[in-house]
């Protein structure tokens, strides 16, 4: 399998939509399930995803292994769609309300503020974390992708629970190491909506990638504020009629 290395740089260089549809598909659960935890509304998860992956083909991202910068990018995006909003609110009283009485806090009052903690993790530890408890992945597989040993990985790992317990504690979240290892072992995942797999798709094949995409600016920005119901409409539309026209070519 190739690494998240190699396929940047096939997108960097040769602009390759294969490759850049292969990130996609690679990091698309992980993308939506954050999302889905920060917003805790499919449809909302949905369109901040598709942003993100905009922001993707767009950025290229100058980094090793995609998985933590888009963790970062796709909690950052999410909160942004609720900050002022009341949802935000509703959900930091729901969350002192539940464990106010609670003894020890279990996955489904905190998983709306691990994200947020997670993406303050340094690269290094957020990298591991990230891999190994959101997008399932082997020690062995990331030490491929970081370059760097197995017992190097559990060591980041380790250190990451650490300082991802301390920063939850900030927050108010009070639970041990151990016990956020179980949590993020047993977490179930989202997968994404076919829907979102199908634009992700056309949209490595729409010409973003290969930088035919210079007007999209304004649609990134009208989805990253909130995407209404005819922002994703004028979304459909852009990605069909850039992919006839590649097809026509």
């Amino acid at each position: 399998m190739s690494t998240d290395e190699f396929l940047l740089d096939q997108v960097r260089r040769n602009r390759d939509a294969e490759a850049f549809n292969e990130l996609a598909q690679r990091h698309m659960d992980m993308v939506y399930a954050t999302c889905l935890r920060v917003l805790g509304n499919v449809h909302d998860a949905q369109d901040v995803a598709q942003t993100c992956f905009l922001e993707l083909a767009r950025r290229r991202p100058p980094v090793r292994t995609l998985g933590g910068w888009l963790h970062a990018l796709a909690t950052s995006r999410a909160i942004d769609r609720i900050r002022g909003d009341q949802r935000r609110r509703n959900r930091e009283q729901r969350y002192a309300d539940e464990t106010a009485h609670a003894v020890t806090p279990e996955w489904d009052d905190i998983q709306a503020y691990v994200d947020e903690a997670i993406a303050a993790l340094p690269d290094s530890l957020r990298d591991p974390i990230v891999l190994h408890f959101l997008e399932r992945r082997t020690k062995a597989s990331i030490a491929k992708d970081l370059g760097i040993s197995q017992p190097a990985v559990a060591k980041r790992i380790a250190k990451g629970l650490d300082q991802l317990r301390t920063e939850l504690h900030r927050n108010g979240v009070g639970v041990d190491a151990p016990k956020l290892d179980g949590m993020l072992h047993a977490a179930p995942l989202s997968t994404a909506p076919a829907a979102l797999a199908q634009s992700i798709g056309r949209l490595a094949l729409s010409g973003v990638v290969n930088g035919t995409t210079a007007t999209s600016g304004g649609l990134l920005s009208t989805l990253s504020s909130g995407a209404t119901a005819a922002g994703r409409l004028l979304l459909h539309n852009w990605i069909v009629t850039a992919a006839a026209i590649v097809t026509l070519a």
